[in-house]
């Protein structure tokens, strides 16, 4: 019997640890911004870093190259996207489709790297993908779908009781949450939809860009994590940050640095 009982918690034991898993959070490689020569070796260098930790999957978020008309730079993107060794999803930010996104802009991203917001599930977990500059500078008949995409995407998961991670280029702050508005954060009216959102639907981390800043801030126990770029920093080294996923577990993190 005691055997027996030994055996159960070694399976339970196992059966917890196959649901762990990592994924990488990769921000602003924006190809072009301080030269593209650098710029491709530098997020090259990324690239060889993070297919070594082998992590479940990757995210960018969000501005991708400088000008989205360098089709240079487009080109170098998407030649370095296909040394991953992993599943990469790449989300726009201001710089893919323009601060005032429109209806051309949106269908050139598309054409270029797919969908501009999605989700999908991943060993338990629900990974939550916006498109934040339609939150930052709403587009009409493309705002309103994505907000309703969202928040229906948001309450089936937490119907099915799944952990979210949700990622997106704008912060939705950079300091506090009562912050005003400004060229790195949100609307302080949609800031507080989505905080609210976040909170009451199992959020358990929210992944951002834009801001070429290692931060990470909290709101109500849901960590608010952007990463410097692994090309163009604003202060802390290049790199980019690895998450640890575990369960229903606040999921931890560290920053990679590129070198």
């Amino acid at each position: 019997m005691k055997h027996f009982v030994c055996l159960v918690l070694v399976l339970l034991l196992a059966a917890a640890g196959a649901s762990a898993f990592d994924i990488v959070q990769v921000c602003d490689p924006q190809l072009g911004m301080d030269g593209l020569d650098h710029d491709k070796t530098a997020f090259a260098q990324a690239v060889t870093q993070i297919n070594a930790l082998k992590p479940d999957l990757v995210i960018i978020c969000g501005d991708l190259v400088n000008d989205p008309k360098d089709k240079e730079a487009q080109a170098a993107f998407s030649a370095i996207l296909a040394t991953f060794a992993m599943p990469v999803y790449c989300l726009p930010g201001n710089h893919d489709i323009g601060n005032e996104p429109s209806a051309a802009s949106l269908e050139a991203y598309r054409q270029a790297h797919g969908k501009d917001y999605q989700a999908f599930d991943h060993k338990g977990w629900r990974f939550v993908l916006t498109n934040t500059s339609l939150w930052k500078q709403p587009l009409s008949g493309e705002s309103e779908k994505h907000n309703e995409w969202f928040k229906t995407t948001l309450a089936d998961a937490a119907a099915k009781k799944m952990p979210v991670i949700v990622a997106g280029h704008f912060p939705p702050f950079t300091e506090t949450p009562d912050e005003a508005e400004a060229y790195f954060n949100l609307a302080k009216s949609t800031r507080a939809e989505l905080l609210e959102l976040l909170k009451a639907h199992g959020v358990k981390a929210c992944l951002a860009g834009h801001t070429h800043l290692n931060t990470v801030l909290d709101y109500q126990g849901i960590p608010i994590a952007t990463a410097a770029s692994p090309t163009k920093s604003f202060g802390p080294p290049l790199g980019f940050r690895l998450w640890h996923l575990s369960d229903n577990a606040t999921p931890t993190h560290e920053y990679v640095p590129v070198k």
